[in-house]
């Protein structure tokens, strides 16, 4: 008998966009020892039921064991949600595991105001990592790039609110600017020796993770 399990969810793009249409693709391998030639496949967000389904597509097998099925997505609701993707929805192929036919994927749908509220809440969290681990000078020669990218950050979406998105991307490069300064000063600090190696490596590791969030700020502008 043939087994079909969802082994992949992937999206059309890195960052899902408010009120985009985003493409969602799952890949149905038949796990089984029979082939079959195809079989339908449910798309739902949030709930496994008539309220959440988005699309029912068919996934042909050609003669393999493997198949990608795509349904389109448009993004709404802020935040996170639950992609599920059923495959045989409805029974109609007879399997050697009826268990096993459901995968999930969670997804943040975002958009510039959502992105930059994130960054700055991030960028808060690091001025007070840094406050912790050095001293007053040490500290607030760091932070005051951090609080420049806030600021930045900060136009940013009030110009992305206006309407002027060009604008608001030049201005979140800036903020991406200075958090590679803070960066700069964290390496300074680790190579004089007022910061240890475990320390440094934190605060590197968060930076960086706030220049992707501003950066995904940018690329949904």
């Amino acid at each position: 008998l043939p087994n079909l399990v969802v082994s992949d969810i992937a999206l059309s793009t890195e960052i899902p966009i408010e009120c985009d249409i985003v493409t969602i693709t799952a890949t149905i391998d038949n796990k089984g020892l029979t082939d079959i030639e195809q079989a339908d496949v449910a798309f739902y967000v949030d709930a496994i039921d008539d309220s959440g389904l988005i699309a029912t597509e068919t996934a042909f097998y050609e003669g393999t064991f493997t198949a990608d099925v795509s349904a389109d997505w448009l993004m709404s609701g802020l935040g996170y949600h639950t992609a599920y993707i059923v495959v045989d929805p409805n029974g109609e192929v007879e399997e050697s595991n009826e268990t096993d036919n459901t995968g999930m994927a969670e997804i943040e749908v975002v958009d510039v105001p959502y992105l930059a509220g994130k960054s700055i809440a991030v960028a808060e969290e690091i001025k007070a990592e840094v406050e912790s681990v050095l001293a007053l000078a040490d500290a607030k020669q760091v932070n005051k790039y951090i609080d420049l990218a806030i600021g930045f950050i900060q136009k940013a979406e009030k110009d992305y609110n206006a309407g002027r998105l060009g604008t608001a991307v030049n201005v979140l490069n800036l903020a991406v600017d200075n958090v590679w300064k803070a960066m700069e000063e964290v390496n300074k600090l680790l190579a004089q020796e007022k910061l240890s190696n475990a320390d440094a490596e934190t605060l590197l590791y968060d930076m960086n993770a706030l220049t992707g969030l501003v950066i995904d700020a940018g690329g949904a502008s």
